[in-house]
């Protein structure tokens, strides 16, 4: 089971925002400043809900039932 803690290091000292679990084992650190700053620099004015429309192309009787389930319905 992967278990994530978010924190902070200032000067080599690690300080996290909850309380660790009472567990043994391998840990994994991650640093995401560079994910964070890269997500707030980004303008919002380019997402648009709905942007894929024109992306995918279903066929008309795409709600229709599967011939190929018929003999279950």
């Amino acid at each position: 089971m992967l278990t994530a803690i978010s924190g902070t290091i200032e000067n080599g000292q690690i300080y996290f925002d909850e309380k660790l679990p009472d567990k043994q084992g391998k840990v994994i650190l991650m640093f995401v400043d560079d994910i964070i700053k890269r997500k707030s620099s980004q303008n919002k004015a380019t997402i648009r809900f709905g942007g894929l429309d024109n992306m995918a192309n279903l066929p008309d009787d795409f709600n229709e039932p599967l011939s190929d389930l018929q003999d279950y319905m």
